[in-house]
């Protein structure tokens, strides 16, 4: 699931019902006066075997991913939709929050959402659903009910065609285009969020690498079927490596390594953490959690490993050759005049960093290029990153000239 959206494999015969079904939706929406739409798109058809109860099942399937985007009027955007998750084997509710994809950024780190309560009516109640409503003129942002949020949108039936009517029909549509060849499905119970972490690293080891669910066959539809066999459990010895790094991951999600509460793809996974137990649907957005962890657990151990270290002597003019690994831009002034100026982070094939604050792009602003600078050693820097936390030694470099520039020296 991505920010306002939602994908889903189908039979590759079904797109066309698909977009019949997306025209119906937009078609109520303009009959009721929204001003939301939501429109459908398909990755390119592939042929995929399965074995189901022993036989080769042979599908021609491709991905559909229907977006929506919100409705609004006046000073007022409905900028997301928070599902209430309150049904399944706990009563500890969590909030999903799932944003519009054309509506501006959202910050959820200074926000408090209450499962039950709405800001405009000033009341407690069982909910759903709860609506995340911008005010253009200020910025604030404020949770409302259903029913309230009518007095937001400027419409009668408080009902916006985006993400509200995509969860509706998404459930016709998965009912629908859920062939039973097709293994993609637990029998929709939840599952424990400890068991979901100890499939994906069980899949992800037994298949040499994560497969995201735009490509097939993804690593969460191995986990689903792991999960449906009952194979997954604490007690087996042969999982007893996957719960351990599970127990890993679950301590990385609380810390600030793993990202801030502004982003909602964190907000989202923590809700899940802190009910214990994830929907069948959102076990391929939990599975998603694993690669990002043993990435960063690579990077810590070879920053470990091999620490950058400076090199040269302060004042010495040097030649680096190195990988652009970060590019951080932002405009200055120098009177009335606005500047692009640049800071590149540059690693050699020791490891060494040179940091280099330039006045203007002249790397350009992509990483991944190998650039050569001759410039002159200013400082000996240490840098703690959080993220690994580890202590990172960099060379901060000043008049320098890259290979590919004319002879000219930038600063």
């Amino acid at each position: 699931m991505g920010n306002g959206s939602y994908s889903f494999r189908i039979l590759a015969s079904e797109t066309t019902t698909v977009e019949d079904r997306v025209r119906e939706l937009n078609a109520k929406a303009a009959r009721r006066g929204l001003l939301g739409q939501v429109e459908a798109t398909f990755g390119p058809v592939e042929e995929v075997t399965y074995d189901v109860d022993g036989r080769a099942v042979q599908c021609l399937v491709c991905q559909a991913t229907v977006t929506g985007r919100p409705s609004h009027a006046g000073r007022f955007q409905v900028v997301a939709v928070a599902t209430v998750l309150t049904e399944g084997p706990t009563e500890q509710p969590a909030v999903l929050v799932h944003e519009f994809a054309d509506a501006p950024g959202l910050d959820l780190s200074g926000m408090a959402i209450r499962p039950q309560w709405c800001e405009d009516c000033r009341t407690n109640r069982r909910r759903t659903l709860l609506f995340l409503v911008r005010d253009i003129d200020d910025g604030r942002v404020f949770q409302v009910g259903r029913h309230c949020v009518q007095n937001y949108t400027g419409r009668t039936i408080a009902q916006p065609v985006g993400l509200l009517d995509l969860t509706e029909a998404l459930r016709t549509f998965e009912r629908d285009f859920d062939d039973e060849d097709m293994p993609t499905s637990t029998g929709g119970r939840d599952e424990e969020v400890a068991d979901v972490l100890a499939a994906t690293v069980a899949v992800i080891g037994s298949t040499g690498g994560y497969v995201p669910t735009s490509e097939k066959p993804a690593t969460a539809d191995f986990v689903r079927l792991t999960l449906a066999g009952g194979t997954v459990h604490r007690d087996r010895p042969e999982y007893a490596g996957a719960y351990a790094e599970a127990a890993d991951i679950l301590a990385y999600i609380d810390t600030d390594a793993f990202g801030s509460d502004a982003n909602s793809y964190v907000w989202n996974v923590r809700q899940l953490v802190a009910r214990g137990f994830v929907p069948s649907r959102q076990i391929a957005f939990l599975a998603s959690v694993v690669p990002g962890y043993q990435r960063w657990k690579a990077e810590q151990a070879a920053a470990a490993a091999a620490p950058s270290q400076w090199f040269g002597t302060v004042g010495d003019r040097v030649q680096f050759t190195g990988v652009i690994t970060r590019v951080i831009t932002w405009e200055s002034y120098f009177g009335y005049t606005p500047t692009t100026q640049a800071l590149y982070l540059i690693t050699d094939s020791a490891g060494r960093i040179a940091k280099w604050v330039a006045s203007r792009p002249a790397l350009g602003q992509e990483t991944g290029a190998t650039v050569t600078l001759t410039g002159t050693i200013k400082a000996h820097e240490t840098y703690h990153d959080a993220r690994l936390g580890v202590d990172i030694q960099q060379t901060v470099l000043t008049r320098c000239k890259a290979a590919q520039t004319p002879a000219a020296d930038v600063a």
